[in-house]
Order: C-alpha cells, then structure tokens, then sequence
C-alpha cells in the first residue's frame, strides 16, 4: 500500500529516513524494514545494533545522524532533520542528495561535476538523467544531460506499468487489484509469473514460475512457519522459522540438515551444519559480535573502537 513515487510497492536504495520517537530513533529502510537504536547523545554518541548488523552516531554537523552498515565495503548514510542528506565511504567520498519543494530527491552529486537529476511528473518518478557540469553562466545552465538512464510509466492508478533503460529495452508488469505483482515481462519476452494466497500484507507467494519450461517453483505453507519449496526437477527443500521468523532449520533436497539457535536478543548463538560440526558465536554487552568459534580452525575474536570494527584476530593473524 505504499507509494514513495514508484507506484504501489517499490521502493529505491535512496528510500531511507530516520524518525525520533521519544528517547529512541527509528530507522526505515528502503525496504521499510524498522530497526530501533537509542537516540545517540555526548555521552553516549555511538550506538551498535547487532541484529540489523548497523550502527548510529552523531555526525559532525549539526543534528546530523550518521548510519552505518557492516558489509565488506564500508557505506554510511548521513541524515540531518531525518532525510537522507548524503552517502559517504571509508574514505569520505561522498554523494550528496539534493530534494525538491515536495522533500523528493532530485538531484544525487559527487561533487566533481557529474550528477543524477531524478525528473518526476506530478507524485511520480518519470525519469533519471545522468548529467555533466561545463562552466556556464547559470548554475544549471551548466549541467547538460547526457543520456537518459531510465524512464517509468504508469497506468491510471499509478501503478508501474513499464520501466526503459538507456538503450530503450523494456520491462512491463501487471498487478491484482491489491497491488501485488502478478507478472513481469522482460524486454526479450521471456515473462515471469506469481500466484498469491491470501491477501493484502498477509500475502504469500504459492507458485513462481516463468514462460519457459525450465522455472516452475511451489510453496506448501503451513501456519508453524513451515515452508516447502517443491522445483521443477521434483526435489524440495524446506525451511521451518520461529515466531519472530528466524530461520531455525533448513533441510536440502538431499536430506542435509541445517540448524540455527538464537539466544533471548534474537542474535545468533549456533550453527549445525549436516555433519553436525557446530559453530559458536559470542557477543558483548552491547550485543556486537566478539568472537566466533569454528568446530575446527581456529576462533576470530573482534575488537571495537567508537561502535565500529577496530581489529579482527583469527590465532596469530591480525
């Protein structure tokens, strides 16, 4: 039921806003996942949340909060008033987002004089320009459009109905009455295809399958958070989840089974793996992961500075 200007149901990776509630901020991110942390302060300026694997502090500006995320590739979300303001990496390079009279993001600058405009057309995104700056008398006189990287069209109920990339290859899709995505249709004309149950956020997919032989999955729901997926080749696989859906257990289609136990936070305490060797995982007070413990090699231990990874030992390496 939600539209941020992709019609029902889509979102983009710049869909990020934090919102203060009391003591606590809320971040929602562009798949309108809520993650709560305490509201950061002087005396406790970082604030580490080890279920969303994310952390949260003050900025440098201010009433700027700074989110950032664990991953391989350091990314930190800066958001001032709320809205996201800009991107930045380990090193400080950053893109910065700048919205229109509405709050939409318009334009997306890496300050060395290339940039995204984002064009829309009433409540809706219409188009994205990859754009050039080249000295001019006007500032945006200056910024030439150098290609159009994708555009979107909607139906009367602004739902999505086609998005074009630069070379013009298409993709169409066609919803229920809900708004649930019922086909997609690629630009070489191979189509993909779902059937729901239920209705409405309670949806659940029961079948995906596609205009060729070779994809066509089913899935047995019960309501013990139980699901078996049955492919096409006639194996199945299923995946059991708790009451917060976590996974717990996994079993291949050869029969290999996987288990997961999590402690009273809801963080990931053990794995078994199908030969029943078992990996530990251990965290502190301020629930970050501090060491994890192998069935075999050697354990890693994890050393944090200001709420953020500092040093990562496994045996004598460092």
């Amino acid at each position: 039921e939600i539209d941020i200007g992709l019609g029902h149901g889509w979102s983009h990776s710049l869909a990020h806003r934090l919102a203060i509630e009391g003591d606590s901020v809320v971040w929602v991110d562009h798949e309108n996942r809520r993650t709560r942390f305490p509201l950061p302060s002087t005396e406790r300026p970082a604030i580490h949340n080890s279920l969303s694997r994310a952390a949260i502090f003050l900025g440098d500006e201010a009433e700027e909060l700074i989110l950032a995320l664990a991953g391989e590739t350091a990314r930190f979300y800066h958001f001032r008033s709320g809205r996201l303001t800009a991107i930045s990496d380990a090193y400080d390079n950053r893109l910065r987002i700048s919205r229109d009279r509405q709050g939409r993001v318009q334009r997306l600058d890496n300050g060395a004089g290339r940039r995204l405009l984002l064009r829309y057309d009433s409540a809706h995104l219409i188009g994205i320009d990859y754009q050039s700056f080249r000295p001019a008398p006007g500032l945006e006189e200056a910024w030439h459009t150098e290609q159009t990287l994708v555009s979107y069209r909607y139906d009367a109920r602004h739902r999505l109905l086609e998005a074009t990339n630069a070379v013009g290859d298409s993709e169409r899709y066609d919803y229920d009455d809900a708004h649930v995505i019922l086909q997609r249709q690629l630009s070489g004309g191979a189509s993909f295809f779902w059937e729901w149950e239920r209705a409405g956020k309670a949806a659940r997919c029961v079948r995906h399958w596609a205009s060729f032989a070779q994809m066509d999955t089913r899935y047995v729901w019960d309501d013990a958070g139980r699901v078996t997926v049955q492919y096409v080749d006639g194996t199945e696989e299923v995946y059991v989840h708790d009451d917060s859906a976590r996974l717990v257990r996994k079993v291949e289609a050869n029969g290999a089974e996987h288990l997961k136990r999590y402690d009273a936070q809801g963080r990931l305490i053990a794995e078994q793996d199908p030969l029943g060797a078992v990996t530990e995982y251990r965290y502190d007070a301020a629930g970050r992961l501090v060491a994890l413990l192998p069935p075999e090699d050697e354990p890693t231990s994890y050393d944090y500075r200001h709420g953020f990874l500092h040093r990562r030992a496994r045996g004598e390496a460092v």
